[in-house]
């Protein structure tokens, strides 16, 4: 970068950025009223744009306290989030807060995409992959809203959502957009506030497939889910030896389910298996083991077909997100056969050697 010294200096008044602004410092990151003296070097390592930017001769620059200053049209708690994570690395990434909130991420990726930082982007998709998952058996961070990296409430759906098409990430759409699909009529058509005073909305084209989600997957639930609800007969289990008792204990809990309104609650991935419900005492072991494999499958065959009912095509669908692009890695069937397989510590995965089958 050429020297500038015969250059006037500007005399703006600007606040300097307590963190971020180093006597050292070669260069003046101009944000609005916002200033980052920080270092050239620093940024050309991380950012094909800086580092062609700095690369071009600069006739009349703009100078302050010694420092070329560079305009960016970016908020300033944006940019602060993407210097924390170029000189703070360590302690964000894996300090005690490794586990980042959503908005951080979100800044990441935007800046991360918009100035070319190949690790800087490709560590927060990864993040935000390991909570918008293709994988049933990977959407526990579905159910808890966040994984070992990350954490999010529902209304960063949208955003992600935006995101994904930004960033042309096709897996995170289909979850993402049914999140969309669980928030009030009043957030998904108005978008979600910012902290900068922004709003992140859908597109419209969004918002109408999101709604016809629902539709979509109320329609999968009845069908799918809850059809032994409208079978003709109540099925009991091959080993049942009590016919009578399971048969009015199935039926008590079709009843109730319908009362609860679990037959429309869209929020199926939040009881999988119909965990923990009081008619599992009425039954057999064998009839509730039935009630529950058979509730896992139909909610994976939701699962798989997440994608069509909110309108998106997805190539690397239902399978984890560490294994995409590697197609000598198949599948998981399903939750259930992958139960001894994966034991969850603080939403972490240890895998463990499978079962041998009987």
């Amino acid at each position: 970068m050429p020297s500038h010294e015969d250059q006037p200096e500007t005399t703006t008044s600007t606040e300097k950025s307590p963190t971020y602004w180093f006597d050292d410092g070669n260069v003046i990151l101009q944000v609005g009223d916002n200033s980052f003296r920080v270092h050239t070097s620093v940024l050309s390592r991380h950012s094909v744009v800086f580092r062609d930017l700095f690369k071009l001769p600069q006739t009349s620059p703009d100078m302050r306290d010694g420092c070329v200053v560079v305009q960016l049209h970016d908020i300033a708690g944006d940019v602060e989030v993407l210097l924390a994570a170029l000189y703070d690395g360590c302690s964000m990434y894996f300090g005690a807060r490794s586990c980042i909130p959503f908005s951080t991420i979100a800044c990441l990726i935007r800046l991360g995409h918009k100035y070319q930082m190949e690790h800087i982007f490709a560590g927060a998709i990864t993040r935000l992959k390991s909570c918008f998952v293709a994988s049933f058996v990977e959407c526990y961070a579905l159910r808890s809203r966040g994984s070992r990296s990350m954490s999010f409430v529902d209304a960063d759906a949208i955003e992600a959502v935006n995101l994904a098409r930004l960033t042309q990430i096709g897996t995170v759409l289909p979850t993402a957009l049914y999140i969309c699909g669980l928030l009030p009529n009043n957030l998904l058509l108005h978008g979600v506030p910012r902290k900068n005073g922004t709003v992140e909305r859908l597109s419209s084209e969004d918002i109408i497939r999101c709604l016809d989600g629902r539709a979509n997957l109320l329609a999968a639930l009845r069908e799918k889910r809850f059809k032994w609800f409208f079978a003709p007969t109540i099925r009991i289990s091959d080993g049942c030896r009590q016919e009578k008792t399971c048969k009015a204990a199935l039926k008590v809990m079709a009843m109730n389910i319908v009362k609860e309104g679990l037959i429309t609650d869209l929020s199926f991935l939040d009881n999988v298996g119909l965990d923990e419900r009081k008619e599992q005492h009425l039954m057999c072991q064998s009839c509730w083991q039935m009630v529950q494999h058979d509730d896992e499958r139909e909610c994976e065959a939701i699962w798989c077909d997440l994608p069509q009912h909110m309108g998106v095509t997805v190539v690397h669908w239902n399978i984890p997100w560490a294994a995409q692009g590697m197609p000598h890695l198949k599948p998981v069937l399903s939750a259930r056969q992958v139960s001894f397989d994966l034991h969850f510590r603080r939403h972490d995965i240890v895998i463990r050697a499978p079962r041998p089958r009987r």
